[in-house]
């Protein structure tokens, strides 16, 4: 509970895991912080959907007349949470807040099979130079430059705000199968008898 001087009550403060814990509460401000916590999760449908029926049916059912959401999230795939909720009817409705790690001019478009959101108008009120970093004593730019060629999935999600494209959807396990058949082509021919490959089909679609 939030108590003033004089002890009176004036509000109180909860938090919850996304499964649950907020029925029977009214909200006037709600803080969402990384409702899917990486892209193993953000790839399940399943785990999209449980988290968008929880936003709709428990969060938006208990929220006052006037009250707010404020919800923060790396952006690990197109059809996550907060992509969803852009793609709404009331999606002006939401200010929305993009700060990449490395300034970009290139105009940048965020879109599914449902919608399509330009980021060029909040990328241009950015007052940075052209690929500076946003802290530079704490991240430099030739750091940021060398985890993006670590891993630019990872990078574009979670230091530039943007859902990755190049191995979303079915081009993720495309990727994957290709390296699979370069190690199956230099198999050795000579050797004769069999080989026996395995797929598990045991994983939600993405």
């Amino acid at each position: 509970d939030f108590v003033d001087s004089a002890g009176n009550v004036r509000g109180a403060y909860s938090s919850f895991g996304i499964a649950g814990g907020i029925a029977g509460q009214s909200v006037s401000l709600c803080i969402m912080d990384d409702t899917i916590k990486n892209a193993e999760q953000a790839f399940s449908l399943s785990r999209r959907n449980k988290d968008w029926d929880t936003f709709t049916t428990s969060i938006k059912s208990r929220m006052v007349s006037g009250g707010r959401i404020i919800s923060t999230a790396t952006p690990w795939h197109k059809d996550d949470l907060q992509n969803r909720i852009l793609a709404q009817a009331d999606a002006n409705e939401w200010e929305k807040v993009f700060i990449p790690a490395l300034k970009q001019n290139k105009p940048v478009t965020i879109e599914n099979d449902l919608w399509k959101f330009e980021l060029k108008e909040i990328f241009d009120k950015d007052p940075r130079e052209e690929g500076e970093s946003i802290w530079e004593l704490q991240r430099p730019k030739n750091e940021l430059i060398k985890l993006k060629e670590l891993d630019p999935f990872v990078f574009e999600a979670m230091y530039q705000v943007q859902p990755p494209s190049a191995r979303t959807g079915g081009q993720m396990w495309l990727h994957a199968l290709q390296k699979r058949e370069h190690i199956f082509a230099d198999l050795p021919k000579e050797r004769g008898g069999q080989y026996v490959v395995s797929f598990d089909n045991n994983l939600d679609p993405v």
